[in-house]
């Protein structure tokens, strides 16, 4: 829609107050845009009837099938185009069509990646009904966006923060749709979230269900010595070594396989982002730098990583990828992350998903006396991260802990003694 694009409302209104503006002349400014903006749209012809009982009248046709609009004066008859256009423009620009042109904006100016793309809007079609995404933007209050996010987070119970990113997303849908000038204000700005936390699913998964226990680690890795003629076995076993990501492992290749080290630098992603189509690419970049890549990172090889490369050279088929089907393809992850969870489950083990090779390791590097910074060095992720979510105090670290305290307290009592 045509605006007057240098002068906002409040110009105006210190032009009318001092005078530089009177009212018609203000008037005609208006009419002159809203005029530039029929005339842009509208096609059919605007005639002035000169004959017979609808004489000195102005008409033309709108819709279709057509219909006859008719209005006394030439003014009169822009003014009701200019209404009939500028409603069917504001219903067009749904919260629907705002969350698309945001996400598309995300991906083409921001250089999210399509995987980022899909996640996003999963989250917010998975939080917002269509009854609601078809609203016209302009048209939904403050009041609407709380009343929902009251009415979802009762049927939903999301964790707390699944409700925030939500509110993150809804805020900057609007603040976009802002900028483009389909609505004026941000009605998410008043949501309290505060008052929904009650709501949510507060509960927290214990220490045991996020990581492997060395005991589960050893089963895993047992099922897969008896199956190292299927790739993903080996994937297993490699994922247990080095807390390699599933994305990672997936995309290793041979010329990453150097003479002391595997180099870590790429990783398989999957874009989904076109309805019945999965493509799976590599990026030469790991999760922790795809917005500042630096080369990845190296980890050690060892007498047991050196026996599982030996195994995936005895692989059927011949692949640049260290892990492969016969025919030479790589594995694809979320193929791999099914085997795995089926041979968690055939042996009685809860957690299921490959991340939980990264957190016991990080717990068999930490009882090894490896540093934070050495811990972060080998896994790919900052030291925060490493001590806010891999460093786990679970029952199997106070396990130890009370083992030490109890073999030391006789020593120390002899010795107060």
């Amino acid at each position: 829609m045509i605006s007057l694009p240098s002068i906002s409302t409040s110009d105006i209104m210190l032009l009318l107050e001092r005078g530089a503006v009177n009212a018609d002349i203000f008037k005609d400014m208006l009419f002159t845009t809203k005029k530039t903006y029929v005339d842009e749209i509208h096609k059919a012809s605007i005639t002035h009837i000169e004959n017979g009982k609808k004489a000195g009248k102005w008409k033309t046709y709108i819709g279709n099938p057509r219909k006859e609009l008719l209005r006394s004066t030439e003014k009169e008859l822009y003014e009701a185009l200019y209404t009939y256009y500028s409603e069917q423009e504001k219903a067009s620009y749904t919260f629907r069509y705002a969350k698309e042109a945001w996400l598309d904006y995300k991906l083409t100016n921001q250089n999210r990646s399509p995987q980022t793309i899909q996640d996003y809007r999963y989250v917010i079609d998975k939080f917002f009904p269509d009854n609601f995404q078809s609203q016209c933007l302009s048209d939904i209050t403050d009041e609407n966006v709380e009343r929902l996010f009251a009415q979802r987070t009762k049927a939903l119970i999301p964790k707390e923060g699944s409700l925030k990113k939500v509110l993150q997303y809804t805020k900057a849908i609007f603040d976009f749709g802002i900028r483009k000038k389909w609505c004026y204000i941000n009605p998410a700005l008043t949501v309290d979230l505060s008052n929904l936390y009650s709501l949510c699913d507060n509960s927290i998964k214990t220490d045991d269900e996020k990581e492997f226990s060395p005991e589960e680690v050893d089963k895993l890795k047992t099922e897969a010595f008896n199956r190292v003629d299927n790739p993903r076995a080996l994937i297993m076993l490699m994922a247990a070594e080095t807390g390699m990501r599933s994305a990672e492992l997936c995309s290793l290749k041979w010329e990453d396989i150097e003479t002391n080290y595997i180099h870590i630098h790429r990783q398989q992603l999957l874009d989904n982002t076109v309805k019945g189509q999965r493509r799976y690419y590599e990026v030469l970049y790991t999760k922790d730098e795809r917005k500042h890549p630096h080369g990845g990172r190296r980890f050690p090889k060892t007498p047991e990583i050196d026996n599982i490369l030996e195994l995936a050279r005895a692989l059927k088929g011949n692949s640049a990828y260290v892990f492969h089907d016969p025919d030479g393809a790589w594995i694809k992850k979320d193929g791999y992350g099914q085997y795995l969870k089926k041979r968690c489950r055939a042996l009685g083990i809860e957690t299921t998903n490959n991340h939980a090779f990264r957190m016991a390791l990080n717990s068999k590097l930490i009882h090894e006396g490896y540093s934070p910074a050495e811990r972060s060095l080998l896994l790919g992720h900052s030291v925060e991260t490493n001590e806010r979510h891999y460093s786990l105090a679970d029952r199997r670290t106070l396990g130890d802990i009370r083992s030490r305290m109890l073999k030391e307290k006789p020593d120390s009592l002899s010795a107060v003694g």
